[in-house]
């Protein structure tokens, strides 16, 4: 259903659309469910044309936009979390680092913008040569999915050379599919 007050809104939409024939409208609005929730929704609407190329109504599709809200603000708390952390956190798909937290830059003194542009695996040349072995048998285990998540101590070099000695909890997760 359609809010009241969009009512006026959407009309003069559709009209402009036939009016001045125009290839599509796409529009959001607030929907009313049937137990008086709202909705957010996106509607792409198109002109129908007979046979003749005459305009005679209109077609489209709306879709569900609360989804996408959700999961922004499912993220934007994430990163809050995230962010205020005191251990560092980061992502690794395919040996690429995807993300890092503020604690984990304050850790190793590299920007977010040098971390996240790292070639794949480059991340390991900030591993003591010592504890490389043992950082690459961990995630491979995990890869592996021989165990669900590991706990291991290595050492590792921030961007200044500073040597620095660092608990890893590891777990794999789902990221992007």
């Amino acid at each position: 259903y359609t809010k009241p007050e969009d009512i006026d809104k959407i009309f003069k939409s559709y009209l402009d659309l036939y009016e001045n024939k125009l290839p599509q409208l796409i529009f959001e609005y607030e929907a009313l469910t049937k137990n008086g929730n709202t909705k957010l929704v996106e509607t792409a609407v198109y002109l129908k044309y007979n046979q003749d190329g005459e305009r005679v109504g209109f077609y489209g599709v709306s879709k569900d936009l609360n989804i996408k809200r959700d999961l922004k603000e499912s993220e934007g708390k994430y990163r809050i979390l995230s962010d205020q952390s005191l251990m560092g956190i980061a992502i690794i798909k395919d040996g690429i680092l995807k993300y890092v937290n503020e604690a984990l830059l304050k850790i190793n003194e590299f920007t977010e913008e040098e971390m996240l542009n790292w070639v794949p695996k480059e991340f390991l040349n900030f591993i003591h040569p010592d504890d490389q072995q043992l950082v690459v048998k961990n995630f491979e285990e995990l890869l592996e999915k021989k165990v669900f998540s590991s706990e291991f101590s290595c050492r590792a070099f921030t961007k200044s050379g500073k040597e620095k000695s660092l608990r890893t909890y590891s777990r794999l997760i789902d990221y992007e599919g």
